[in-house]
């Protein structure tokens, strides 16, 4: 990221916006305190994956209540692409993206990933509750205080990205402000276009 923000020439004064993964990378670039960093938005992002998957398996319960059993050898190794059994299909249905028509983009990107999710497999896991792969133990948690700049944290009101989620974001962040996008999950910027964008907007304007 800091490779590409000087190859752009936008050094001097750029505020970034990272989505799920994104944010992460995000809230990574934004603890480093890069001098021409005005703001930063963290969408949909956790602090700490385990506090993550904590929250995304007490989703996947209340949605569809599974033994502890049942979840680990049927749920944590399905491959979302791969004939998922139904149960994990209804959660990203409702946690992931709620649209029942996929956007033409969205459509192709799924196709790619479905084709070859080798890096999601490796970092992450076979799907969203299956948070086993290399980033298992990320926790950028004790590192948040050293954002100096605003940050402005965005979910959807059915997000995986819960308000426990974010929570380490909010009070662990000097200057920071949280909004919840009204009917949209995990992608409020598919699935909510109107209010996402005008908080987006706002937050920049702000920093103006």
């Amino acid at each position: 990221l800091t490779q590409l923000i000087h190859h752009l020439g936008i050094g001097h004064g750029y505020s970034i916006l990272g989505h799920s993964w994104g944010g992460m990378l995000a809230a990574e670039h934004a603890c480093l305190q890069p001098a021409g960093l005005r703001g930063t938005i963290l969408a949909s992002s956790p602090a700490s994956i385990a506090l993550w998957q904590q929250e995304a398996i007490r989703l996947f319960n209340a949605l569809t209540p599974m033994s502890d059993d049942d979840i680990k050898n049927v749920i944590m190794p399905a491959v979302i692409y791969q004939n998922p059994p139904e149960q994990l299909v209804a959660y990203y249905a409702r946690h992931v993206y709620t649209l029942a028509e996929e956007a033409v983009h969205v459509q192709r990107s799924n196709a790619q990933f479905a084709a070859d999710p080798t890096v999601y497999h490796i970092l992450w896991g076979t799907n969203e509750l299956a948070a086993n792969g290399k980033l298992a133990d990320w926790d950028i948690t004790p590192h948040l205080c050293q954002i100096r700049c605003p940050v402005l944290v965005l979910r959807g009101e059915n997000d995986q990205a819960t308000e426990r989620v974010v929570s380490p974001l909010l009070s662990h962040i000097s200057d920071c402000r949280a909004v919840t996008i009204p009917g949209s999950s995990h992608n409020p910027h598919e699935e909510n276009i109107a209010p996402c964008l005008a908080a987006v907007s706002a937050f920049l304007r702000d920093l103006a």
